[in-house]
């Protein structure tokens, strides 16, 4: 007979793993700055944008506004295109 019983069912806890504080405060940290950069992005590039040389060179609001939809669209990608590098070349 083994030494060690496996377990057939979770074991019951009445309160939260110790972990969850940690991903609650991570996702509420990332929407945070998801939101926050969202709601300044385009007023940042067609108001305070400065050059190379540290003057006000600001984008036309058309201008503007593609890079921010450039922006939000890098934000859906990327997770999906890491996903997949993740699998197909580093999760070997």
């Amino acid at each position: 007979m083994a030494k060690h019983k496996y377990a057939t069912t979770p074991p019951r806890i009445s309160t939260m793993p110790p972990g969850v504080p940690y991903i609650v405060g991570n996702e509420a940290a990332e929407r945070f700055s998801y939101y926050g950069m969202n709601s300044i992005l385009t007023i940042f590039m067609t108001k305070y944008l400065l050059d190379k040389m540290g003057h006000l060179s600001v984008m036309s609001p058309t201008n503007a506004e593609a890079w921010y939809h450039t922006f939000v669209s890098a934000l859906y990608f990327l997770p999906i295109f890491g996903a997949i590098l993740a699998d197909a070349v580093f999760g070997k």
